[in-house]
């Protein structure tokens, strides 16, 4: 049953993608995610705490995302989010910074690797993985990005991050990192064609 606390949550992230194209799309879904969040805060237990080898993560990862671009097809399109104003850069970067790699990290690297190992999934140790179950959640994650090359390559790397790190907090670290030098480039370049 505890597993419906990870697949609800990503389930609504995903379909409340189209929310963010509309007035005030955004804001209602960050406060959705935000309550999911809230509500099942037993479940999404973590401690954020600095780690070197988490952080360098992230930065090949925003790295390999900007230096790939251009270099590969598009796997479907994309809708390009342009902020209206300063509260809706705070939203999408809040979005972006904290919910995104929260919700994704506990689907993916939680849940489905543990998985794909065994049915009784809460039984096998964080951080574990077989050859099969470190590939699917690669592609996984890959594909669940309209940019797939560096997608696939983020998901391998954020499967070895916790493989090493055996925590959620360094594997959300790693992904919020990624993602914070991701907004920062996204902002300050005005490419919003990355979002």
């Amino acid at each position: 049953m505890r597993m419906y606390y990870y697949i609800i949550p990503f389930l609504v992230y995903i379909l409340t993608i189209p929310l963010i194209n509309y007035n005030h799309g955004l804001i209602i879904r960050v406060a959705i995610l935000s309550l999911f969040l809230l509500a099942f805060r037993k479940f999404y237990r973590f401690r954020l705490k600095f780690d070197v080898f988490s952080v360098l993560a992230g930065i090949i990862v925003f790295l390999l995302w900007i230096l790939l671009e251009g270099h590969y097809p598009l796997f479907g399109a994309a809708s390009i989010y342009v902020p209206k104003n300063i509260a809706s850069l705070f939203f999408r970067v809040f979005s972006f910074v904290i919910i995104a790699p929260i919700i994704e990290e506990f689907f993916t690297r939680n849940f489905l690797a543990r998985i794909l190992i065994k049915n009784d999934w809460q039984k096998v140790r964080l951080g574990a993985f077989t050859t099969t179950s470190f590939i699917f959640t690669a592609l996984f994650f890959g594909f669940s990005h309209n940019r797939w090359l560096p997608g696939l390559i983020a998901g391998a790397i954020l499967n070895y991050t916790i493989h090493r790190k055996k925590d959620m907090g360094s594997v959300i670290l790693a992904h919020s990192t990624a993602n914070i030098l991701l907004s920062v480039y996204i902002i300050y370049t005005k490419s919003w064609f990355l979002w």
